[in-house]
């Protein structure tokens, strides 16, 4: 048996430009978002997975105006199987944007669009094991928070219906701590200067950043690991939802998540959140990515910050066997894609392309050049070498 898995970056659509993609009566249609050469590139694999970073509702009273706080119409989601998606992980740091019930609505339109998923469930919670020409793929999607401290949406640890995958308690779980983050009245924000000046509870840290209690979450992820390995997986993959914004390299908290996840059985490990390309590495024969980028969103390309690379991204691709019970990774494999401006009648919108497509059939020197060390710099930040500029593949071989 062989199989080709792929896996993109975060999947965003942000609010300010829902109603470029309006139709009547309140209906929308995203699919120019993505576009043929995509579609026919994502094809080519058994099986593609995705990160959503947005809560879905087929209800148009749950759409926000708020920028960074996510809820997309169902349609979005049509478009995200439109353009090849099987899977969509649901576990980050905006899944609970639409409140609890947003879980719900957001499962529900899962469903009635075909997208199968993880990370977030309603009811009992049930391993994806997913049996893809022969070869049982286990998919678990955890994340380090969900934006409580924004949203301020925290889950009732009494409520057994309503779960979150975590990696840690959410963000400034502990009340005392997070008055001390939030308070604006004279005493807490003495206290608050005070404490970060003696580098206590981590408030010189960004909140996304922090280290929260981790004990009860650990246990459970290990659990979940034997339980895959129990039911048969051949193959364990994390979707890790974990890291910083923007940051030119991984940050710590993240190397030794995905380490601790090596560690404990997990085989590859598939990294988001940071809205930039990292680098890929192999850690004692396993495979380990820290951010593939933003497979679609209009950061980098109609909005700040601009300068960081965040229009680009990077499609994973795992090629695995199965001879006489025993799994091969035969050959990983990366695709840089590009988010560009989308000109439509009502306003700019956005579009992924393949970054390979981008550059042959660019007419203009200049933009040409542009693409060309834009596209040797990915490869550079994904694999530490330098290629030759004229050096452009559909695909990338690591080793």
């Amino acid at each position: 048996e062989k199989i080709k898995l792929t896996f993109s970056g975060d999947i965003i659509l942000e609010p300010d430009i829902i109603n470029l993609y309006k139709k009547e009566k309140d209906s929308y249609d995203f699919n120019s978002m993505f576009t043929e050469e995509i579609k026919n590139f994502l094809s080519s694999s058994d099986y593609v997975i995705g990160n959503l970073e947005t809560p879905i509702s087929s209800f148009k009273e749950d759409l926000k105006t708020k920028p960074y706080t996510f809820t997309s119409p169902i349609e979005f989601a049509q478009a995200v199987k439109y353009a090849g998606f099987d899977f969509v992980t649901t576990a980050n740091n905006h899944c609970l944007d639409n409140g609890i019930d947003g879980i719900k609505k957001t499962l529900d339109s899962l469903d009635t669009v075909g997208l199968d998923n993880t990370g977030v469930s309603y009811g009992e919670e049930k391993l994806k094991i997913i049996n893809i020409n022969g070869i049982k793929v286990a998919l678990l999607s955890y994340t380090y928070g969900t934006n409580a401290f924004s949203n301020h949406v925290y889950l009732d640890k009494n409520e057994k219906k309503v779960k979150v995958n975590l990696f840690q308690e959410q963000e400034l779980s502990n009340t005392f701590v997070r008055n001390l983050y939030q308070g604006n009245n004279i005493v807490i924000k003495v206290l608050r200067k005070f404490f970060k000046f003696l580098g206590a509870f981590q408030l010189n840290k960004m909140v996304y950043e922090r280290i929260e209690s981790s004990k009860r979450q650990k246990e459970e992820i290990i659990k979940k690991i034997n339980n895959c390995k129990k039911n048969g997986a051949d193959c364990i993959i994390m979707c890790m939802h974990e890291g910083g914004q923007y940051n030119e390299k991984p940050i710590e908290k993240t190397k030794k998540t995905a380490k601790f996840l090596i560690k404990n059985g997990v085989n590859l490990v598939i990294g988001n959140h940071e809205h930039v390309v990292h680098n890929v590495e192999f850690v004692d024969d396993h495979f380990i990515t820290y951010s593939l980028g933003n497979f679609i969103d209009t950061v980098g390309v109609l909005k700040d910050p601009f300068g960081k690379m965040s229009e680009y991204s990077i499609l994973v691709n795992i090629y695995i066997s199965k001879n006489d019970n025993k799994i091969n990774y035969d050959k990983f494999t990366f695709t840089i894609t590009k988010t560009v401006i989308d000109k439509r009648p009502n306003g700019n919108g956005v579009k992924v392309e393949l970054l390979y497509d981008l550059i042959k059939k660019c007419n203009d020197k200049e933009e040409r050049l542009k693409l060309l060390k834009d596209n040797q710099k990915i490869v550079e930040i994904v694999t530490k070498k330098i290629i030759d500029i004229n050096n452009v593949k559909k695909e990338y071989e690591l080793n």
